[in-house]
């Protein structure tokens, strides 16, 4: 007779909050104190187990991936800062001040993003190059001028592609 599972659908708003916060499943089997192979079974036998932890690991990575391009295109933040002080003619004070911080953007995460988004075009030995396309040879030269180039609002795809009304 085979042994009763140690599964109990109480467990699935911990486990969706794990996988919403990142934690793979050999992480989440730690936490529970039960071994991955289980996990694994857990997700052959349980669909609403499979649904809460498929749902919220693709949250947690649509946040990474908003946090790479962001990272990767430059974007400016607010930041206010506050000042609390004395003086002598008016007493104390409080004192905010609201300023903007731009957070350029960076070449090495451009490089990741474009080798995994678009390796054809961006690994480091392209395998084939189709007619008519060029070879990228320089990454820095190459990631400088697409990036002043839709910095400033221009399209840098020579045709190549075309862009839909995406919203932003």
């Amino acid at each position: 007779m085979a042994r009763p599972s140690k599964y109990n659908p109480d467990i699935l708003p911990f486990v969706a909050q794990w996988a919403r916060e990142g934690a793979i499943d050999d992480e989440i089997a730690d936490k529970l104190g039960i071994h991955v192979s289980t996990i694994y079974d857990w997700k052959k036998r349980y669909p609403e187990f499979t649904e809460a932890l498929k749902q919220n690991k693709n949250y947690a990575d649509a946040k990474v991936e908003a946090a790479l391009f962001k990272r990767a295109t430059g974007y400016d933040i607010e930041v206010v800062t506050q000042e609390v002080g004395e003086s002598a003619k008016q007493g104390p004070y409080k004192k905010a001040t609201k300023t903007t911080k731009h957070f350029a953007p960076d070449v090495t995460a451009q490089i990741f993003w474009l080798k995994n988004r678009r390796p054809d075009r961006w690994r480091d030995k392209p395998e084939d190059i189709g007619a008519g396309e060029q070879p990228i040879n320089n990454f820095e030269d190459a990631l400088s001028a697409a990036t002043t180039d839709a910095w400033n609002g221009e399209d840098s795809t020579d045709g190549e592609e075309e862009r839909g009304d995406i919203p932003l």
